[in-house]
């Protein structure tokens, strides 16, 4: 409290009275005093940052040598919000999971308890702490931060300090970039010996792996051209694993032959396509009629029993027949000759 008094002989008149610096004012001074009136001044400090604060009041009013001035100083004493980092980068991570923790490092390097009113993130990222609602002069704690993207693409958010410690509220950026998977094949290309017409080759294997940083989701494995596939993919193929895909080569026509095997699904460079190629030749194919015989005498009798088998030649070249033979208890005779057409 300052008291302000008028020691003159007339009226004192008062036009204002102001304040500088971290302090506020308060008085019933009025507009002036009379002779020998005096009111009071009410002047408070508020230290907005730690250490030595300077201001003054100004009485302005008709009286001599107006204004009138206090000099006021004080020294500001509080918590301090210190951080290891100011920023987060987070490395690139599958769209729909979490990333491991980033750890940022509160402290309180002023002269009082800081008081914590909130911690919050913003943004794909989220935080846990051990920060209570105090932290003690010289005391520390942990903010553990996750990014998880929900969305592809760069993805920025910050972690939002507030305090009553000065220039609150405090906070660290952070960043981080939303990926899905990525299909690798090999090889890029198969390429057929010549195949027989109506026949099938030996089958050859393409390798999907998942080499991106999230669950690759498959839609579909398609085949073209006289081309066909199995596959042991499944819908999906977690981050870092491979599977594949077995391919055939079966022509209905002579000549050269090209397809190709489509890949799709949500990787960042679907589809992914193999140029499959083949020739097809004239060639001979065995058709039977019947694959098995089982010969019942009637009656329990022992009387020889004859069955037919038709040998046919579906291909498209002629079949040479090196030999037609029987075992067991079984005989034959045939009328095939040495080839058919």
């Amino acid at each position: 409290n300052v008291t302000l008094k008028n020691t003159g002989t007339a009226a004192l008149g008062i036009s204002s009275i102001d304040v500088t610096g971290d302090f506020t004012v308060t008085h019933n001074c009025g507009n002036g005093l009379g002779a020998g009136g005096f009111c009071e001044v009410q002047i408070t400090f508020r230290p907005t940052v730690s250490g030595a604060r300077n201001g003054s009041v100004a009485i302005a009013s008709d009286a001599i040598g107006s204004p009138h001035n206090i000099v006021l100083s004080g020294s500001g004493r509080g918590g301090t919000v210190e951080v290891n980092t100011i920023a987060l980068n987070f490395e690139a991570r599958g769209v729909g999971t979490s990333s491991a923790a980033q750890t940022v490092s509160l402290s309180n390097k002023g002269v009082s308890p800081l008081i914590i009113a909130s911690i919050e993130t913003t943004g794909d990222f989220n935080s846990t702490t051990n920060c209570g609602a105090n932290l003690v002069q010289g005391g520390s704690c942990s903010i553990n931060v996750r990014f998880a993207p929900s969305v592809l693409g760069a993805r920025t958010g910050r972690v939002i300090i507030t305090s009553d410690a000065p220039y609150s509220p405090h906070s660290i950026a952070l960043s981080g970039y939303g990926e899905r998977g990525t299909g690798e094949v090999s090889p890029r290309a198969l390429g057929f010996s010549s195949q027989g017409m109506g026949t099938i080759s030996p089958a050859q294997t393409v390798i999907l792996r998942n080499t991106g940083v999230a669950l690759l989701n498959i839609g579909s494995i398609v085949v073209s051209g006289d081309f066909s596939r199995t596959t042991n993919c499944g819908a999906t193929l977690a981050i870092g694993a491979n599977c594949s895909i077995s391919v055939t080569f079966s022509p209905t026509v002579i000549g050269a032959h090209v397809g190709t095997l489509v890949i799709s699904s949500d990787a960042t460079n679907s589809p992914s396509s193999i140029n499959l190629t083949g020739s097809a030749v004239a060639s001979p194919v065995v058709s039977l009629s019947r694959t098995a015989l089982n010969f019942v005498p009637p009656n329990g009798g022992t009387s020889n029993l004859t069955q037919t088998v038709t040998l046919t030649n579906t291909g498209t070249a002629l079949l040479s027949l090196t030999s037609i033979t029987s075992s067991g208890d079984f005989s034959l005779t045939h009328n095939c000759g040495a080839g058919l057409g």
